[in-house]
């Protein structure tokens, strides 16, 4: 994972004309593709975007280039909020497919669901990705897991995906607890993932188990928290972001259960 300070080694940062801060940081091919369509400039280490009517619809024109020379998928149709920093003012909107290439922040949600079983002991639900998924297929989430879109706070984010990928109805959650936010950035092959991991807990029945709605998991497991760091530590194929908020529950819950 790397530091969330200045600029990210191996990226270039990617700004828009007058901002200091960048907007995100893109790859060198990348950085290339975009200047040689004239989407942007360079200036300095940086390359440099120039909004000519609002940023939205500036950046939207810097997706279709990506798309038109295969550096993307498609358009997802879910418009995702730009700012300038974790959890900061959103100042333009971009298709959801573009976010990752061009090293944008994004606001992530994350429930945790815990249980004890019969003999006490505490547990969690893990959700295996959808071999299918476009990032990470085949790899353990959080119970449930998913972005921040536009127009969205995140505990209607963590509403919605709790009924989506567990099949928890409102009055579940209830018990639900913000736990922590957390900025991290780290690399993956999409892109650099700038991520404000917003992180709940939930306290479910023994008997519950999760039900997919939405068809993004294969299946579900449960696994004791006391197996929780041999899994993360090679047991089992973990989502970068999520591996990272079941250590963050390791740290607090270990030695409480």
């Amino acid at each position: 994972m790397s530091s969330l300070a200045g600029t990210q080694p191996g990226y270039v940062p990617f700004r828009v004309t007058q901002s200091a801060e960048p907007l995100g940081h893109v790859s060198d091919d990348v950085a290339d593709l975009l200047v040689r369509a004239g989407s942007v400039s360079r200036s300095g280490s940086a390359i440099v975007l120039e909004p000519h009517d609002n940023l939205t619809l500036t950046l939207d024109h810097v997706r279709q280039v990506l798309f038109q020379e295969a550096a993307i998928g498609p358009p997802r149709g879910e418009a995702m909020p730009v700012t300038l920093g974790p959890g900061g003012k959103e100042v333009a909107r971009i298709d959801r497919s573009a976010l990752r290439v061009l090293g944008l922040w994004a606001t992530k949600v994350h429930i945790n669901g815990l249980i004890r079983d019969a003999a006490g002991e505490g547990a969690v639900w893990l959700s295996r990705r959808a071999a299918s998924a476009a990032a990470a297929p085949g790899s353990f989430d959080t119970m449930v897991a998913g972005g921040l879109a536009c127009g969205q706070t995140p505990l209607e984010t963590a509403r919605k995906e709790a009924w989506e990928e567990a099949g928890l109805m409102p009055e579940a959650l209830d018990a639900l607890r913000m736990v922590t936010r957390m900025p991290v950035v780290y690399a993956s092959d999409q892109g650099l993932h700038q991520e404000l991991l917003v992180i709940y807990d939930l306290d479910l029945p023994p008997g519950f188990t999760p039900r997919c709605i939405d068809g993004e998991i294969d299946e579900t497991v449960c696994i004791p928290l006391s197996r929780l760091g041999q899994a993360l530590d090679g047991g089992m194929a973990f989502k970068t972001s999520s591996a990272l908020v079941c250590r963050e529950l390791l740290a607090r819950y270990v030695s409480e259960f």
